[in-house]
């Protein structure tokens, strides 16, 4: 794997593409997670929210309209599917070097990307500083330990050519986030599944999001019910998924 905290744009370089044709194939399947962090991360109007990393800006339909979103993006193959809309920008940076001004942001959204970042301390760093005081670093991921971890890190890893092990959030994730400077607000584990239409349209749009170059799409739902479950709601197939929330504050200034 990639030795260095390039390694998110690296393989987004790479993958983006087919990250973004299951996404646009199967464009309701992940509503819920997203959902779950649009009701999180509270997003009112007026505010102004960085949606880091951004991807296809997958998250921008579920934020208030009348809020001024930043997309930011480390990959250019990724900003590149991207073009600006409506209440949303676009930047593409480093996780630790933001061209945004000192306590000029409402709110970080981190949705289900930090895994691919080895030291997030430079990223929680950064973040404090763009945010404003009572501003808020709202993030969302896989939690080390969970089953989705060996998903991602045993089917995924032998089944894609780039592999993939992940850097999860774990118990040291809170003690970064104070030593950014970070106040903890809220930490919670949050259930769901992604749900589709059929079972073999569950096996496509994980193959092409996972980048499984290595597998049929039979092999990837077997790869599915093993390590994940899948389970059906009326007409509606599910599989198994979940995030560990977390949302951290930056205190606000007292007197002078």
């Amino acid at each position: 794997m990639y030795p260095d905290n390039d390694e998110y744009r690296l393989i987004f370089n790479q993958r983006a593409g087919s990250y973004h044709q299951a996404m646009i194939d199967c464009p309701f399947a992940r509503d819920p997670e997203f959902q779950a962090m649009a009701e999180f991360a509270a997003v009112m109007p007026g505010d102004r929210v960085c949606d880091m990393p951004s991807g296809g800006g997958y998250l921008n339909r579920f934020l208030d309209p009348d809020a001024d979103i930043i997309s930011i993006e480390t990959s250019y193959e990724f900003a590149s599917l991207a073009p600006p809309r409506g209440n949303r920008n676009i930047l593409l940076c480093e996780f630790d070097n933001i061209p945004l001004a000192s306590d000029s942001i409402d709110k970080i959204i981190c949705l289900a990307a930090l895994h691919h970042v080895i030291d997030k301390q430079p990223f929680f760093n950064e973040a404090f500083r763009i945010i404003k005081p009572g501003g808020t670093l709202c993030l969302a991921d896989v939690q080390k330990g969970s089953g989705i971890v060996d998903f991602l890190d045993i089917f995924v890893d032998q089944h894609n050519s780039m592999g993939h092990q992940g850097h999860y959030l774990d118990e040291n994730s809170g003690t970064e986030l104070q030593n950014a400077g970070f106040s903890p607000v809220a930490a919670v584990s949050k259930d769901y599944g992604w749900r589709f239409d059929s079972l073999p349209e569950m096996g496509r749009f994980c193959k092409m999001l996972f980048g499984i170059d290595q597998a049929g799409e039979d092999v990837v739902l077997e790869g599915i019910r093993n390590y994940l479950g899948t389970g059906q709601d009326g007409r509606i197939w599910y599989m198994n998924w979940g995030l560990y929330f977390l949302k951290a504050e930056k205190p606000a200034r007292t007197g002078t």
